[in-house]
């Protein structure tokens, strides 16, 4: 083959080699909340107890209404904000095989932890 390496692809169950491993193991590694910006806000997410339960509203005035929410936001404000599904690659030897995530759902949970709103502040928890 022209001296190229031949390019061989995985298959379901080959082990996929670690990425990060070294990285966290030598304490080398970043997370979210080791970053610290100027005007920086911090969100939580509610998650639902139930699964496959209908949403017929989510209230947010009290959320609101604690010092330092910026904003609480809900499937229904994704829509209205123009926010996309959030693209996923579910397997990564097949990076052309894709399933879209939805960011926040608005009319019923399909799984128990799913989130149906998220709460946006100032500060951290």
């Amino acid at each position: 083959m022209d001296g190229a390496s031949e390019f061989v692809t995985p298959r379901i169950g080959d082990p996929v080699p670690p990425k990060e491993d070294l990285r966290l193991l030598t304490c080398r590694g970043m997370f979210s909340d080791d970053v610290s910006l100027d005007g920086q806000a911090y969100a939580a997410v509610v998650r639902s107890p139930h699964a496959h339960a209908v949403i017929k509203a989510i209230e947010t005035t009290d959320a609101m209404a604690v010092p330092g929410v910026l904003a609480v936001l809900t499937g229904t404000d994704a829509l209205a904000d123009g926010l996309k599904q959030i693209p996923r690659n579910v397997m990564p030897s097949l990076p052309d095989i894709t399933m879209d995530r939805i960011i926040l759902p608005r009319r019923n949970t399909c799984y128990r932890p799913i989130r149906p709103a998220s709460l946006v502040k100032h500060s951290s928890w």
